[in-house]
């Protein structure tokens, strides 16, 4: 069996799932994982879409229901920088302008596999 995990992740700039930059890198196959279709912006202001985590699905199982957008920020930069008094843009160069994404990875798929391998005849 010809097994492939493609997991492509970063910032790709994409600012929706609607606009044709995000068509075009999702054309050949790339998916987002099912955790991550709900998940809020990357962008601090969780409007904006611009990092993405995109698999090519051989195995229907290898991602968890469980994902999202790790909040760091929490609408505010002050905690993270206690008696630094930086402006947002200041900080955004500190740490980051943009939120990160997670996903869990399931490495047990050898029932999917096994019904593959199965169904092929």
């Amino acid at each position: 069996m010809d097994e492939k995990d493609v997991i492509v992740m970063g910032d790709f700039n994409i600012p929706d799932r609607e606009g044709a930059l995000f068509k075009a890198v999702t054309s050949k196959g790339l998916q987002i994982p099912a955790a991550l279709l709900t998940a809020p912006g990357t962008d601090l202001a969780k409007g904006k879409r611009y990092d993405q985590i995109l698999h090519d699905p051989v195995f229907t199982k290898s991602f968890a229901q469980e994902g999202g957008v790790l909040d760091f920020y929490c609408g505010d930069h002050a905690p993270l920088f206690p008696g630094d008094p930086l402006t947002k843009e200041q900080f955004t160069y500190q740490l980051s302008d943009h939120l990160p994404l997670w996903i869990r990875v399931n490495t047990d798929t050898e029932g999917e596999v096994l019904d593959q391998l199965l169904n092929r005849r």
